[in-house]
């Protein structure tokens, strides 16, 4: 199974995570330093324990066109869910 889920991650000065909240669709009203936004990909079977995440970071209010160090392509709706969603700003 493939799941789709946005992650807002809350970093300190060095860039480490401090916390995360996940949505399936951008619910955040702003993003501001100290948060970074990424849609996260999860494939597998969670009983088995086999779960891989594949991770897109929006970079100056663009997704990439693939997920880091993977030839998975992001999907064209979640790139027009981001641009809907930068437009109210």
């Amino acid at each position: 199974m493939i799941i789709y889920e946005w992650q807002l991650e809350e970093v300190d000065e060095c860039g480490d995570i401090i916390d995360q909240d996940f949505s399936d669709t951008i619910t955040w009203d702003c993003i501001d330093k100290d948060h970074r936004l990424c849609l996260v990909r999860r494939s597998g079977d969670d009983k088995r324990g086999c779960i891989e995440d594949l991770y897109a970071y929006v970079y100056d209010g663009e997704l990439p066109n693939y997920f880091e160090e993977s030839e998975i392509k992001v999907p064209k709706k979640y790139q027009l869910e981001l641009n809907n969603w930068l437009k109210r700003f």
